[in-house]
């Protein structure tokens, strides 16, 4: 009985955080982001990233998978590689309470 009053009481302590944490970050539960990437497009080493969020958002961070990041762009973007190889791109959304999701993808520079 101890053990279930214990985990009782930690899920009672979570809770709240869960619901009002104003740093979180992936898929939030409590907002639908209906965020999507479309397939990159390729083009030699220039890389353009198009996709849509279906509820307002207050920034887009981008991080192409070779040390750059990029704020606040929104779709599309595009980047160049300078050296070949496999690079997954990771964007993030964030609405005003900084919420966020963030999808990645990867893309193969020849």
């Amino acid at each position: 009985m101890k053990t279930l009053r214990a985990a009782t009481t930690i899920s009672a302590l979570l809770l709240p955080f869960l619901l009002f944490c104003s740093g979180c970050t992936g898929d939030s539960a409590f907002v639908d982001f209906q965020f999507n990437l479309n397939p990159p497009e390729v083009k030699g080493r220039q890389v353009t990233v198009n996709g849509g969020v279906g509820v307002p958002v207050e920034r887009i961070q981008w991080e192409w998978g070779d040390g750059e990041m990029e704020k606040h762009h929104f779709f599309p973007l595009s980047h160049t590689y300078k050296n070949p190889g496999k690079y997954e791109i990771k964007v993030m959304v964030f609405d005003s309470k900084n919420l966020s999701a963030t999808r990645t993808v990867t893309v193969d520079i020849k």
